[in-house]
Protein backbone atom coordinates (compact mmCIF):
# COMPACT_ATOMS: atom_id res chain seq x y z
CA UNK A 1 0.00 0.00 0.00
CA UNK A 2 0.98 3.27 -1.22
CA UNK A 3 2.00 5.84 1.96
CA UNK A 4 0.20 8.74 -0.25
CA UNK A 5 -2.93 9.08 -2.48
CA UNK A 6 -2.38 11.41 -5.39
CA UNK A 7 -3.69 15.06 -5.61
CA UNK A 8 -7.70 15.50 -6.87
CA UNK A 9 -8.91 19.07 -7.89
CA UNK A 10 -11.96 19.05 -5.55
CA UNK A 11 -15.26 21.22 -4.22
CA UNK A 12 -16.92 21.69 -0.64
CA UNK A 13 -20.02 24.17 -1.43
CA UNK A 14 -18.22 27.61 -3.00
CA UNK A 15 -15.14 26.03 -1.75
CA UNK A 16 -12.63 24.72 -4.41
CA UNK A 17 -9.56 23.07 -3.72
CA UNK A 18 -6.87 20.62 -4.46
CA UNK A 19 -6.42 17.58 -1.79
CA UNK A 20 -4.18 14.86 -1.93
CA UNK A 21 -3.30 12.32 0.55
CA UNK A 22 0.02 11.33 3.13
CA UNK A 23 1.03 8.94 5.91
CA UNK A 24 1.34 11.13 9.26
CA UNK A 25 4.07 9.10 11.07
CA UNK A 26 2.85 10.30 14.43
CA UNK A 27 -0.46 8.53 13.87
CA UNK A 28 0.43 5.85 11.06
CA UNK A 29 -2.57 6.84 9.08
CA UNK A 30 -3.31 8.85 5.54
CA UNK A 31 -3.93 12.15 6.23
CA UNK A 32 -5.84 14.72 3.89
CA UNK A 33 -3.66 17.85 2.90
CA UNK A 34 -6.00 20.40 1.01
CA UNK A 35 -4.75 23.82 -1.08
CA UNK A 36 -7.81 26.12 -1.61
CA UNK A 37 -7.95 27.69 -4.96
CA UNK A 38 -10.69 30.90 -4.09
CA UNK A 39 -7.85 33.76 -4.07
CA UNK A 40 -7.57 33.02 -7.75
CA UNK A 41 -10.42 34.97 -9.35
CA UNK A 42 -12.18 32.91 -12.42
CA UNK A 43 -12.82 29.51 -12.84
CA UNK A 44 -11.07 29.22 -16.15
CA UNK A 45 -8.20 30.27 -14.25
CA UNK A 46 -8.50 27.93 -11.39
CA UNK A 47 -9.01 24.99 -12.96
CA UNK A 48 -5.75 25.91 -15.09
CA UNK A 49 -3.62 26.30 -11.77
CA UNK A 50 -5.34 23.34 -10.04
CA UNK A 51 -4.04 21.02 -12.97
CA UNK A 52 -0.91 22.66 -12.56
CA UNK A 53 -0.71 21.90 -8.64
CA UNK A 54 -2.12 18.45 -9.22
CA UNK A 55 0.86 17.68 -11.35
CA UNK A 56 3.37 19.28 -9.77
CA UNK A 57 2.45 17.31 -6.70
CA UNK A 58 2.02 14.09 -7.57
CA UNK A 59 5.40 14.65 -9.24
CA UNK A 60 6.73 15.18 -5.66
CA UNK A 61 4.77 12.63 -3.89
CA UNK A 62 6.46 9.75 -6.82
CA UNK A 63 9.74 10.82 -5.77
CA UNK A 64 9.32 10.29 -1.87
CA UNK A 65 8.16 13.74 -0.65
CA UNK A 66 5.91 13.78 2.47
CA UNK A 67 4.63 17.24 3.60
CA UNK A 68 4.54 15.82 7.55
CA UNK A 69 8.35 14.97 7.12
CA UNK A 70 9.65 17.83 5.17
CA UNK A 71 9.31 20.63 7.47
CA UNK A 72 10.13 23.14 4.48
CA UNK A 73 7.06 22.76 3.29
CA UNK A 74 3.95 24.63 3.80
CA UNK A 75 0.83 26.48 2.23
CA UNK A 76 2.76 29.96 1.70
CA UNK A 77 4.50 28.55 -1.40
CA UNK A 78 0.91 28.13 -3.12
CA UNK A 79 0.24 31.92 -2.93
CA UNK A 80 -0.18 33.53 -6.38
CA UNK A 81 2.82 35.67 -7.37
CA UNK A 82 1.13 38.63 -7.37
CA UNK A 83 -0.25 38.37 -3.99
CA UNK A 84 3.29 37.52 -2.42
CA UNK A 85 4.92 40.83 -4.38
CA UNK A 86 1.79 42.76 -2.93
CA UNK A 87 2.59 41.61 0.71
CA UNK A 88 6.17 42.24 0.17
CA UNK A 89 5.07 46.09 -0.73
CA UNK A 90 2.95 46.07 2.04
CA UNK A 91 5.45 44.94 4.76
CA UNK A 92 8.22 47.67 3.78
CA UNK A 93 5.99 50.32 3.40
CA UNK A 94 5.36 49.79 7.30
CA UNK A 95 8.86 50.83 7.78
CA UNK A 96 10.61 52.32 5.05
CA UNK A 97 11.10 56.10 4.44
CA UNK A 98 9.14 58.17 2.03
CA UNK A 99 11.72 58.67 -0.34
CA UNK A 100 12.35 54.81 -0.36
CA UNK A 101 8.86 54.41 -0.94
CA UNK A 102 8.40 55.86 -3.94
CA UNK A 103 11.81 54.17 -5.36
CA UNK A 104 10.48 50.82 -4.58
CA UNK A 105 6.90 51.28 -6.33
CA UNK A 106 8.83 51.60 -9.15
CA UNK A 107 10.90 48.44 -9.06
CA UNK A 108 7.64 46.83 -8.27
CA UNK A 109 5.91 47.82 -11.48
CA UNK A 110 8.59 47.07 -13.67
CA UNK A 111 8.71 43.45 -12.45
CA UNK A 112 5.05 42.87 -12.19
CA UNK A 113 4.67 44.64 -15.92
CA UNK A 114 6.91 41.77 -17.32
CA UNK A 115 5.35 39.23 -15.10
CA UNK A 116 1.91 39.93 -16.37
CA UNK A 117 3.12 40.11 -19.99
CA UNK A 118 4.81 37.33 -19.70
CA UNK A 119 1.30 35.41 -18.69
CA UNK A 120 3.23 34.41 -14.89
CA UNK A 121 2.11 37.39 -12.61
CA UNK A 122 -0.74 34.90 -11.47
CA UNK A 123 1.71 31.35 -11.42
CA UNK A 124 2.46 30.15 -7.81
CA UNK A 125 5.31 31.83 -6.02
CA UNK A 126 7.40 28.81 -6.16
CA UNK A 127 7.18 28.87 -9.91
CA UNK A 128 9.67 31.62 -9.89
CA UNK A 129 12.72 29.70 -10.67
CA UNK A 130 15.97 31.40 -10.97
CA UNK A 131 15.60 30.82 -14.91
CA UNK A 132 12.84 33.43 -14.22
CA UNK A 133 14.77 35.89 -12.41
CA UNK A 134 17.75 35.82 -14.66
CA UNK A 135 14.90 36.03 -17.92
CA UNK A 136 13.65 39.03 -15.94
CA UNK A 137 16.63 41.08 -15.52
CA UNK A 138 18.09 40.27 -18.94
CA UNK A 139 15.41 41.93 -20.06
CA UNK A 140 15.93 45.17 -17.99
CA UNK A 141 19.75 44.80 -19.62
CA UNK A 142 18.64 44.52 -23.14
CA UNK A 143 15.26 46.07 -23.31
CA UNK A 144 15.38 49.03 -20.96
CA UNK A 145 19.00 49.66 -22.30
CA UNK A 146 20.18 50.26 -18.55
CA UNK A 147 23.92 50.23 -17.60
CA UNK A 148 25.55 48.52 -14.75
CA UNK A 149 25.50 50.46 -11.77
CA UNK A 150 21.30 50.86 -12.35
CA UNK A 151 21.27 47.41 -12.90
CA UNK A 152 22.92 46.43 -9.95
CA UNK A 153 20.91 48.59 -7.68
CA UNK A 154 18.20 46.72 -9.61
CA UNK A 155 19.07 43.54 -8.82
CA UNK A 156 19.78 44.73 -4.64
CA UNK A 157 16.41 45.62 -4.72
CA UNK A 158 15.08 42.69 -6.00
CA UNK A 159 17.07 40.41 -3.95
CA UNK A 160 15.69 42.45 -1.24
CA UNK A 161 12.39 42.16 -1.80
CA UNK A 162 12.65 38.25 -2.16
CA UNK A 163 14.79 37.64 0.71
CA UNK A 164 11.59 39.13 2.73
CA UNK A 165 9.80 36.25 0.92
CA UNK A 166 12.32 33.55 1.61
CA UNK A 167 12.30 34.75 5.92
CA UNK A 168 8.41 34.68 5.83
CA UNK A 169 8.76 30.81 4.19
CA UNK A 170 6.95 31.81 0.99
CA UNK A 171 10.07 30.63 -0.74
CA UNK A 172 13.07 28.00 0.05
CA UNK A 173 15.57 30.20 -2.40
CA UNK A 174 16.30 33.16 -3.52
CA UNK A 175 16.12 33.47 -7.36
CA UNK A 176 18.00 36.63 -7.45
CA UNK A 177 20.69 35.11 -6.25
CA UNK A 178 21.37 33.58 -9.42
CA UNK A 179 21.78 36.52 -11.18
CA UNK A 180 24.97 38.12 -11.23
CA UNK A 181 26.09 41.78 -10.69
CA UNK A 182 27.67 43.37 -13.58
CA UNK A 183 30.90 45.02 -13.52
CA UNK A 184 30.57 49.36 -12.70
CA UNK A 185 32.47 51.59 -14.62
CA UNK A 186 33.58 54.56 -11.94
CA UNK A 187 31.47 57.97 -12.31
CA UNK A 188 33.24 60.89 -13.88
CA UNK A 189 32.85 62.80 -11.21
CA UNK A 190 35.77 65.13 -9.72
CA UNK A 191 36.25 67.64 -7.58
CA UNK A 192 36.04 71.27 -8.22
CA UNK A 193 38.89 73.48 -9.27
CA UNK A 194 40.00 76.42 -7.27
CA UNK A 195 38.43 78.52 -9.84
CA UNK A 196 35.12 76.90 -10.72
CA UNK A 197 34.97 77.25 -6.32
CA UNK A 198 35.59 80.69 -6.14
CA UNK A 199 33.20 81.01 -9.01
CA UNK A 200 30.41 79.02 -8.11
CA UNK A 201 30.55 80.20 -3.79
CA UNK A 202 30.63 83.41 -5.31
CA UNK A 203 27.60 83.43 -6.81
CA UNK A 204 25.63 81.44 -4.38
CA UNK A 205 26.85 83.85 -1.67
CA UNK A 206 25.73 86.81 -3.29
CA UNK A 207 22.16 85.35 -5.39
CA UNK A 208 20.98 82.59 -3.38
CA UNK A 209 21.42 82.53 0.19
CA UNK A 210 19.55 79.72 1.37
CA UNK A 211 21.30 77.40 -1.29
CA UNK A 212 25.10 79.59 -0.13
CA UNK A 213 23.81 77.59 3.38
CA UNK A 214 23.04 73.94 1.99
CA UNK A 215 26.48 74.40 0.15
CA UNK A 216 28.50 74.54 2.84
CA UNK A 217 26.58 71.58 4.53
CA UNK A 218 28.03 69.48 2.90
CA UNK A 219 31.49 71.12 2.18
CA UNK A 220 32.31 72.18 6.27
CA UNK A 221 30.38 69.20 7.35
CA UNK A 222 30.29 66.37 4.81
CA UNK A 223 26.49 66.12 5.42
CA UNK A 224 24.32 64.41 2.16
CA UNK A 225 21.58 66.14 0.19
CA UNK A 226 19.20 63.42 1.85
CA UNK A 227 20.71 63.96 5.44
CA UNK A 228 20.26 67.99 5.10
CA UNK A 229 16.14 67.36 4.25
CA UNK A 230 15.96 64.98 7.31
CA UNK A 231 17.89 67.39 9.69
CA UNK A 232 15.87 69.98 12.05
CA UNK A 233 16.85 73.27 13.21
CA UNK A 234 16.87 71.47 17.12
CA UNK A 235 19.63 69.18 15.57
CA UNK A 236 21.76 71.52 15.13
CA UNK A 237 23.70 72.26 19.01
CA UNK A 238 25.47 76.01 17.87
CA UNK A 239 26.58 76.38 21.29
CA UNK A 240 28.23 73.13 21.45
CA UNK A 241 28.51 73.94 17.73
CA UNK A 242 27.52 70.33 16.77
CA UNK A 243 25.35 68.67 14.29
CA UNK A 244 23.27 65.42 15.85
CA UNK A 245 22.27 63.06 13.41
CA UNK A 246 20.05 60.09 14.47
CA UNK A 247 20.75 55.91 12.86
CA UNK A 248 17.19 56.84 10.79
CA UNK A 249 18.58 59.64 8.97
CA UNK A 250 22.26 58.43 8.11
CA UNK A 251 23.12 56.06 4.88
CA UNK A 252 25.00 53.75 7.13
CA UNK A 253 22.47 53.56 9.90
CA UNK A 254 25.09 55.23 12.49
CA UNK A 255 24.73 58.05 14.72
CA UNK A 256 26.65 60.97 13.32
CA UNK A 257 27.98 63.71 15.49
CA UNK A 258 29.46 66.59 13.67
CA UNK A 259 31.63 69.53 14.84
CA UNK A 260 30.98 72.59 13.03
CA UNK A 261 33.85 74.81 12.04
CA UNK A 262 33.77 78.64 13.58
CA UNK A 263 33.52 80.16 10.39
CA UNK A 264 30.34 78.20 9.93
CA UNK A 265 28.47 77.89 13.18
CA UNK A 266 28.97 82.22 13.06
CA UNK A 267 26.80 82.17 9.96
CA UNK A 268 24.39 79.93 11.09
CA UNK A 269 23.68 81.72 14.48
CA UNK A 270 22.58 84.59 12.66
CA UNK A 271 20.71 82.12 9.92
CA UNK A 272 18.83 79.88 11.89
CA UNK A 273 18.03 82.18 15.09
CA UNK A 274 14.24 83.08 13.43
CA UNK A 275 13.23 79.60 12.55
CA UNK A 276 11.53 77.28 14.96
CA UNK A 277 13.33 74.07 16.25
CA UNK A 278 10.85 71.85 14.88
CA UNK A 279 11.12 73.23 11.13
CA UNK A 280 13.37 71.25 8.70
CA UNK A 281 16.89 73.18 7.74
CA UNK A 282 15.86 72.35 4.19
CA UNK A 283 12.09 72.79 3.74
CA UNK A 284 10.19 73.11 0.39
CA UNK A 285 11.87 75.58 -1.21
CA UNK A 286 15.39 74.69 -0.56
CA UNK A 287 15.12 76.71 3.28
CA UNK A 288 14.12 76.15 6.27
CA UNK A 289 10.76 75.34 6.69
CA UNK A 290 7.76 72.82 7.87
CA UNK A 291 6.64 70.98 5.08
CA UNK A 292 10.06 68.65 3.77
CA UNK A 293 11.61 68.26 0.67
CA UNK A 294 13.39 65.65 -1.60
CA UNK A 295 17.01 65.55 -1.91
CA UNK A 296 16.63 65.53 -5.75
CA UNK A 297 15.91 69.14 -5.32
CA UNK A 298 19.16 69.64 -4.03
CA UNK A 299 21.10 68.23 -7.17
CA UNK A 300 18.72 70.39 -9.67
CA UNK A 301 19.29 73.65 -8.44
CA UNK A 302 22.80 73.11 -8.28
CA UNK A 303 22.44 71.60 -11.94
CA UNK A 304 20.86 75.13 -13.25
CA UNK A 305 23.91 76.99 -11.34
CA UNK A 306 26.28 74.94 -12.28
CA UNK A 307 25.13 75.19 -15.92
CA UNK A 308 24.84 78.72 -15.99
CA UNK A 309 28.13 79.41 -14.33
CA UNK A 310 29.45 76.76 -17.18
CA UNK A 311 30.65 74.06 -14.55
CA UNK A 312 30.75 70.81 -16.36
CA UNK A 313 28.64 67.84 -15.38
CA UNK A 314 31.06 65.69 -13.81
CA UNK A 315 31.44 68.59 -10.89
CA UNK A 316 28.40 67.20 -9.05
CA UNK A 317 26.84 68.90 -5.86
CA UNK A 318 28.67 66.69 -3.47
CA UNK A 319 31.64 66.96 -4.98
CA UNK A 320 31.25 70.16 -2.92
CA UNK A 321 32.78 67.09 -0.06
CA UNK A 322 35.12 65.52 -2.44
CA UNK A 323 36.33 69.20 -2.44
CA UNK A 324 36.74 69.64 1.57
CA UNK A 325 38.52 66.32 1.39
CA UNK A 326 41.23 67.20 -1.21
CA UNK A 327 41.55 70.23 0.58
CA UNK A 328 41.98 69.24 4.07
CA UNK A 329 45.06 66.27 2.55
CA UNK A 330 46.49 69.28 0.92
CA UNK A 331 46.93 71.27 4.04
CA UNK A 332 48.41 68.18 5.98
CA UNK A 333 45.56 66.45 7.58
CA UNK A 334 45.30 62.76 8.82
CA UNK A 335 43.30 60.36 7.16
CA UNK A 336 41.83 59.37 10.33
CA UNK A 337 39.93 63.04 11.06
CA UNK A 338 38.67 63.09 7.33
CA UNK A 339 37.48 59.68 8.50
CA UNK A 340 35.89 60.56 11.34
CA UNK A 341 34.22 63.86 9.42
CA UNK A 342 32.55 61.99 6.48
CA UNK A 343 31.36 58.96 8.86
CA UNK A 344 33.45 56.12 7.50
CA UNK A 345 33.28 52.87 8.62
CA UNK A 346 37.10 52.53 8.38
CA UNK A 347 40.44 53.62 7.53
CA UNK A 348 40.49 51.46 4.72
CA UNK A 349 37.33 53.12 2.90
CA UNK A 350 38.76 56.71 3.38
CA UNK A 351 41.59 55.94 2.21
CA UNK A 352 39.95 54.37 -1.02
CA UNK A 353 37.66 57.54 -1.29
CA UNK A 354 41.08 59.52 -1.09
CA UNK A 355 43.00 57.77 -3.66
CA UNK A 356 40.43 58.62 -6.34
CA UNK A 357 41.00 62.30 -6.05
CA UNK A 358 44.05 62.11 -4.81
CA UNK A 359 46.44 59.99 -6.48
CA UNK A 360 50.16 59.39 -4.45
CA UNK A 361 52.28 59.68 -7.18
CA UNK A 362 56.05 60.31 -6.60
CA UNK A 363 57.82 63.23 -7.21
CA UNK A 364 60.54 61.54 -7.86
CA UNK A 365 59.19 59.32 -10.45
CA UNK A 366 57.95 61.88 -12.75
CA UNK A 367 61.19 63.63 -12.78
CA UNK A 368 63.79 61.05 -13.02
CA UNK A 369 62.30 58.06 -14.91
CA UNK A 370 64.61 56.29 -16.46
CA UNK A 371 64.50 56.36 -20.43
CA UNK A 372 63.81 53.07 -22.34
CA UNK A 373 66.98 54.04 -24.64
Amino acid sequence: MLDFRYAEIGKSGDREYVYFYAKNPDTEKLERKRIYLNNIKTKANRVRYAKRLVNHINNKLDQGWNPFIDESENKKKYTIISEALNFVNTYKSTYIRKTSKTAYKGRFKVLTEWLEKSGKLNAYIFEFTEDLAITFMNHLLMEKNIKGRTYNNYLLDYRTFFNLLVKKKYMLINPFHAVEKLPETESSKRPFTDEEMSLYFNYVKNFDKHFFIISLYIYYCGLRPAEICRLKVQDINLRKGLIYISGSQTKNKKIGVIPIVDDFRKLLDDYLIEYPGTFNICGKGLFPGAIPTFPTRIAERFRTIAKKLGIPDEVKIYALKDTAADKLIQAGYDAKIIRDLFRHSNIAVTNEYLKKFNPNISERLIKEFPSPI
